[in-house]
């Protein structure tokens, strides 16, 4: 007598569920791909965008340099309008208020680097922990370098923050979406020209840590001022060159 063995019950619905998790994680997989596709051209635009819009705006600069010379006038440029800070000192030998002057600015650790907006309170606050600190106006390159390269994010609540890496676009979008940033030359944006979302954007992202510069800070070292060919002092343009050293 030959019995036909017959799948039960059981393995017939695990084979259908097996069936469905299969078709619906293809067509979400396809879903992610438009969308990533969708933002990549989106990001494409934005960024051929601000190019533009630099590129337009030193044009603009050059013109009316052009005509205020063939007047015989003096066309005064717009200042830089951040700072980017660099503790320079660890924590011997600090007065207390230098200390909590230190630790309101996030400059916790030795090399920690923050951007500032220019104003009287800020440049009156750095005069004080001048000995403790090296800044200057930073370059839109250096800006960029800064936060591709060394950039982190803070998720969380207020005293449980994580620190999670810029890794790519779709974390900035995510965290920046309600203020018009999609991508890392928005962000580069803001934070260059001192936007309106400035300091919702810099309270954001994480102090950076930079590193010991190269072949170190020079004979004189951080117990002398930039102007003596020391480190602490304002820079000026010359922090360019501090933070390519560092980063």
């Amino acid at each position: 007598m030959i019995i036909e063995a017959y799948p039960s019950d059981d393995l017939i619905v695990k084979k259908k569920n097996r069936e469905k998790n299969l078709t619906d994680y293809l067509l979400l997989e396809k879903k992610i791909k438009k969308k990533n596709n969708i933002f990549k051209k989106k990001k494409k635009i934005r960024i051929e965008n601000i190019i533009k819009e630099y590129i337009d705006s030193s044009k603009k600069r050059i013109r009316i340099q052009k005509l205020a010379r063939k007047e015989g006038k003096i066309y005064i440029n717009k200042g830089p309008r951040i700072l980017f800070v660099i503790r320079t000192k660890g924590i011997n030998g600090i007065d207390p208020k230098s200390k909590k002057i230190l630790k309101l600015l996030r400059l916790n650790n030795v090399h920690a680097g923050v951007f500032l907006k220019i104003n009287k309170s800020i440049l009156k606050i750095l005069q004080y922990i001048e000995p403790y600190v090296a800044y200057g106006y930073p370059s839109i390159k250096n800006v960029r370098s800064l936060i591709m390269k060394k950039g982190f994010l803070k998720l969380g609540s207020r005293g449980h923050y994580n620190k999670i890496s810029i890794a790519n676009d779709v974390l900035i979008e995510q965290r920046f979406k309600k203020i018009g940033i999609s991508c890392t030359e928005d962000l580069v944006k803001e934070i260059y020209e001192c936007g309106p979302y400035f300091k919702f954007t810099n309270n954001l992202l994480w102090p950076f840590q930079l590193r010991s510069p190269k072949k170190g800070f020079g004979k004189k070292g951080k117990k002398k001022s930039v102007i003596e060919k020391g480190v602490f002092g304002n820079w000026e343009y010359s922090i360019n060159f501090l933070i390519e050293k560092m980063i």
